[in-house]
């Protein structure tokens, strides 16, 4: 009898708190909302003067080299650590390139969150996309980062 009254007056207590929020599934464990198809987070360094490295990730080509088939759009400049990006296209969603100074260089950071445009996808295809994407974005950084330090031997300071 004593139990149920404990558990009486927990119930009591858990009420006058308001509703118990739902249990959230793995998919969406820290975030708002549901995870979406394509959460790619990449980086690498640059030594290289950070107006150098703006100048470069900052141009349409660049763009196009990273996400050929998508349209992305300005949707803040955030002058020297990068910008954001409203994507249409293939996919949905949004992108970012956050330059970050660092030593005597950059680190630059690519963040593309996305679903597909009209039909989702499998998770395979999902999968199969991510890391795609994600092997687009190391080489198209490994370029620039070779291009931005040719000449430069480790060790020494970055290109001003």
């Amino acid at each position: 009898m004593e139990r149920g009254r404990e558990l009486a007056e927990i119930s009591g207590t858990l009420a006058s708190c308001g509703p118990i929020p739902r249990a959230r599934s793995p998919r969406d464990s820290w975030q708002a909302g549901p995870v979406p198809a394509i959460d790619l987070v990449e980086e690498t360094f640059v030594a290289a003067h950070p107006a150098l490295v703006r100048a470069r990730v900052a141009t349409p080509e660049f763009l196009r080299e990273l996400w050929p088939d998508l349209r992305l759009r300005v949707s803040e400049d955030r002058g020297r650590e990068g910008l954001r990006f409203v994507v249409a296209g293939a996919l949905t969603g949004t992108a970012e390139v956050w330059l970050e100074e660092w030593a005597d260089g950059v680190i630059v950071h690519l963040y593309l969150r996305a679903d597909p445009a009209g039909w989702g996808w499998a998770a395979r295809r999902a999968l199969r996309e991510q890391h795609h994407s994600r092997a687009t974005a190391r080489l198209v950084l490994w370029q620039v980062k070779d291009e931005l330090e040719a000449g430069r031997r480790p060790g020494q300071p970055a290109r001003r």
